[in-house]
Protein backbone atom coordinates (compact mmCIF):
# COMPACT_ATOMS: atom_id res chain seq x y z
CA UNK A 1 0.00 0.00 0.00
CA UNK A 2 1.34 3.40 -1.02
CA UNK A 3 0.49 6.03 1.64
CA UNK A 4 0.93 8.77 -0.98
CA UNK A 5 -1.88 7.27 -3.09
CA UNK A 6 -5.10 8.92 -1.94
CA UNK A 7 -7.20 7.46 -4.76
CA UNK A 8 -10.24 5.31 -4.09
CA UNK A 9 -10.51 2.08 -6.10
CA UNK A 10 -13.79 0.33 -6.93
CA UNK A 11 -14.29 -2.96 -8.78
CA UNK A 12 -17.61 -3.39 -10.57
CA UNK A 13 -18.65 -6.82 -11.83
CA UNK A 14 -21.59 -7.86 -14.01
CA UNK A 15 -22.44 -11.23 -12.50
CA UNK A 16 -24.95 -12.15 -15.20
CA UNK A 17 -23.88 -15.22 -17.16
CA UNK A 18 -25.44 -18.32 -18.72
CA UNK A 19 -24.20 -21.56 -20.24
CA UNK A 20 -23.99 -21.54 -24.02
CA UNK A 21 -24.90 -17.85 -24.17
CA UNK A 22 -22.47 -15.29 -25.62
CA UNK A 23 -21.33 -12.68 -23.09
CA UNK A 24 -22.57 -9.87 -25.35
CA UNK A 25 -26.11 -11.30 -25.52
CA UNK A 26 -28.46 -8.37 -24.77
CA UNK A 27 -30.09 -10.36 -21.95
CA UNK A 28 -26.76 -10.39 -20.08
CA UNK A 29 -25.68 -6.76 -20.57
CA UNK A 30 -25.97 -4.42 -17.56
CA UNK A 31 -25.73 -0.64 -17.56
CA UNK A 32 -25.25 1.90 -14.79
CA UNK A 33 -24.59 5.60 -14.46
CA UNK A 34 -23.32 7.69 -11.58
CA UNK A 35 -22.20 11.15 -10.52
CA UNK A 36 -19.23 12.04 -8.36
CA UNK A 37 -18.87 14.71 -5.68
CA UNK A 38 -16.68 17.76 -6.41
CA UNK A 39 -13.88 16.23 -4.30
CA UNK A 40 -13.31 13.66 -7.05
CA UNK A 41 -11.08 15.26 -9.63
CA UNK A 42 -11.03 12.49 -12.23
CA UNK A 43 -12.26 8.94 -12.74
CA UNK A 44 -10.23 6.39 -14.69
CA UNK A 45 -10.88 2.83 -15.81
CA UNK A 46 -8.22 0.16 -16.10
CA UNK A 47 -7.85 -1.22 -19.63
CA UNK A 48 -6.86 -4.85 -19.13
CA UNK A 49 -5.88 -5.42 -22.78
CA UNK A 50 -3.46 -2.46 -22.82
CA UNK A 51 -2.54 -2.74 -19.11
CA UNK A 52 -2.97 0.97 -18.47
CA UNK A 53 -5.38 3.49 -16.94
CA UNK A 54 -7.66 5.47 -19.26
CA UNK A 55 -9.96 8.39 -18.39
CA UNK A 56 -13.64 7.65 -18.02
CA UNK A 57 -15.48 10.42 -19.86
CA UNK A 58 -18.58 12.14 -18.47
CA UNK A 59 -21.61 12.49 -20.72
CA UNK A 60 -24.29 14.92 -19.63
CA UNK A 61 -22.63 15.38 -16.24
CA UNK A 62 -22.68 11.64 -15.42
CA UNK A 63 -20.44 8.64 -15.96
CA UNK A 64 -22.04 5.75 -17.86
CA UNK A 65 -20.98 2.09 -17.81
CA UNK A 66 -22.15 -0.85 -19.92
CA UNK A 67 -20.81 -4.29 -19.05
CA UNK A 68 -21.22 -7.54 -20.95
CA UNK A 69 -22.09 -10.72 -19.10
CA UNK A 70 -19.33 -11.63 -16.64
CA UNK A 71 -17.30 -8.48 -17.40
CA UNK A 72 -15.56 -6.60 -14.61
CA UNK A 73 -14.20 -3.07 -14.49
CA UNK A 74 -11.72 -1.50 -12.10
CA UNK A 75 -12.25 2.22 -11.49
CA UNK A 76 -9.91 4.74 -9.83
CA UNK A 77 -11.34 7.90 -8.27
CA UNK A 78 -8.75 10.62 -7.79
CA UNK A 79 -9.08 12.21 -4.37
CA UNK A 80 -8.52 15.93 -3.98
CA UNK A 81 -7.97 15.38 -0.25
CA UNK A 82 -11.56 15.69 0.96
CA UNK A 83 -12.77 12.09 0.57
CA UNK A 84 -12.51 9.87 3.61
CA UNK A 85 -11.44 6.34 2.75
Amino acid sequence: DDPADTSVYVMIQNKRHAMNTPKDDPKLISSASFETPPAVGQVQQFDVKQAKWKPLVKKGGRYHLTLSGGQGLLLRFFNSGRINK
